[in-house]
């Protein structure tokens, strides 16, 4: 074999070790450790709400996540003057119409 042939060789074995390392860290890492809970800071089975409750002035969103089903739901408004304010209780989704004092303008009463 000559030189080009033996590079050839040892670059096609290297990259189907690549791949086989790859493929086998996606297939056999256990379910529970992809969680996302280093970016989203919630569990495998849990809620987590940007503006910490209740808080119809500020626009926030709530993620939650139940098991590999991930959802995220932002605070909106409806007719102009009520806002649909999406808060955690537990592990659970919760969204309660409100009506503002005045306007309702992305997602906050104004």
């Amino acid at each position: 074999m000559n030189k080009r042939g033996k590079y050839y060789t040892v670059s096609v074995l290297v990259a189907l070790f690549v791949f086989v390392i790859l493929f086998s860290a996606v297939v056999f890492v256990p379910e529970k450790t992809l969680t996302g809970k280093s970016v989203l800071n919630i569990d495998a089975y849990g809620c987590y709400d940007s503006d910490e409750g209740n808080d119809i002035y500020q626009p926030g969103y709530v993620t939650y996540n139940k098991g590999s089903y991930v959802k995220r739901r932002y605070d909106t408004c409806s007719e102009n003057k009520y806002l649909i304010e999406y808060s955690c209780e537990a592990e659970n989704v919760v969204a309660m119409e409100k009506e503002c004092d005045n306007v309702c303008i992305n997602g906050a009463c104004k």
